[in-house]
């Protein structure tokens, strides 16, 4: 594969958005009509976990795998964790209109999702001291495709 070096890649954030919020992966931020909210960094991680499984029941063992590595928890302190995702997303455990409750089993992330395709582009750059021009597009080149590394009989 050939890399054209006129152009830096860059690839968009993973954000889900939900109701009037967003959950930004990469900046471990969720935000409310584009405001920040301060998050626990559990409740962050509970509620990254329920939208990523959004189809399905996530048990009570997973939450305690991914969000305690494992050590022992009561199902108190869980249902703080969820209690607390529930309230910084303004739903709660009567509505339950985002997270709902499987009895006995754990919880699902039931408001609608929108996930935005990760989509990756070239933006364009400029050369790095000491690298040397460019290449140049040729325009008989199939789609303009850049003609790198150049011709070995010298033309571009």
């Amino acid at each position: 594969m050939e890399i054209d070096r006129r152009f830096t890649l860059w690839s968009r954030a993973m954000i889900f958005q939900f109701a009037r919020f967003e959950l930004d992966i990469d900046r471990v931020e969720l935000r409310a009509d584009g405001v920040a909210l301060a998050v626990e960094p559990q409740v962050f991680a509970l509620l990254r976990l329920l939208i990523e499984n959004r189809n399905r029941v996530v048990t009570k063992n997973e939450i305690v795998a991914q969000i305690w590595k494992g050590r022992i928890v009561s199902d108190s302190a869980i249902s703080s964790r969820v209690k607390s995702a529930r309230q910084v997303i303004g739903d709660d455990g009567q509505t339950q209109a985002l997270i709902r409750t499987a009895h006995g089993i754990g919880f699902r992330f039931v408001a609608e999702v929108v996930q935005p395709s990760t989509v990756s582009f070239a933006l364009p750059r400029e050369p790095v001291s000491g690298e040397g021009p460019l290449p140049s597009r040729h325009p008989s080149s199939p789609r303009g495709s850049p003609m790198w590394p150049p011709a070995k009989n010298g033309t571009t």
